[in-house]
Formats: structure tokens, sequence, C-alpha cells
């Protein structure tokens, strides 16, 4: 099995330190629960980074919060560029 594949299991403490970041990080970002695709970034950068042995708190929300950010802004562009095409769309079929 590869390594993407392999399943590690977490202490309780341990799950509870990613889940007080998870949390922190939702919180700072203004996102309340849910399972948007900033959440899942968040989720796992946190989980990922966290297996890889970086378990600092701060180092973990300052890589979960950069990588939700940026989540949200290709989702942004992607919005902004799905009404412009609309937009276009709609003109065309009026001529």
């Amino acid at each position: 099995m590869d390594e993407a594949h392999q399943v590690r299991s977490f202490s309780v403490a341990d799950r509870a330190a990613m889940r007080t970041i998870y949390r922190r990080c939702c919180v700072e970002l203004g996102v309340g629960g849910g399972s948007t695709r900033q959440h899942q970034v968040i989720a796992r950068t946190i989980l990922e980074r966290y297996a890889a042995g970086a378990t600092d708190p701060e180092r973990l929300a300052v890589l979960a919060l950069a990588g939700a950010r940026k989540a949200a802004r290709r989702r942004s562009l992607w919005a902004s560029l799905t009404a412009l095409l609309a937009r276009h769309q709609a003109g065309v079929s009026r001529a």
C-alpha cells in the first residue's frame, strides 16, 4: 500500500489538538459549520501536516488558513468567470 493510502490512528489528545486548530481556522475565516471547499482544505491541511509530524498549532493554523484562502480565491475567480460567460451567452442569444 502506498503512503497516500496508509491509515494512521491518532490519540485522543492529537484529535483534540487538530479539532481546536480546525475550529480556530473556521472562526478566523468566518465560516461556520459545513462542508465547503474551505472546510475541506483546512481539515486536509491539518491532517496531512499533523500526520507528517508537524504539531505546532500556530504553524498548522497558518498553513491551513493560507490553503483555505487560496481555495476561496479560486472559487471566487471561477464564479466571476461563470457569471461573465452567462451574461455573454444571454447577449448572444438575444442577437
